[in-house]
């Protein structure tokens, strides 16, 4: 299943791919700043929405 992560600040895409990749990973490899808005890029549990992809026809 596709995963995309997005910045919470400005709505960046951090990552797409078929791999799951681990919001430390992700963190990690944008040096924790979001490139899109230079936002410090951090991990709360309480902050991460889940929700299903729609396949693209």
């Amino acid at each position: 299943m596709p995963q995309k992560t997005y910045c919470s600040n400005c709505g960046h895409e951090l990552y797409v791919g078929l791999e799951l990749e681990s919001p430390f990973e992700t963190i990690h490899k944008h040096g924790g700043l979001c490139p899109g808005c230079k936002n410090k890029l951090d991990f709360n549990i309480e902050a991460i929405k889940i929700t299903p992809m729609n396949p693209e026809p």
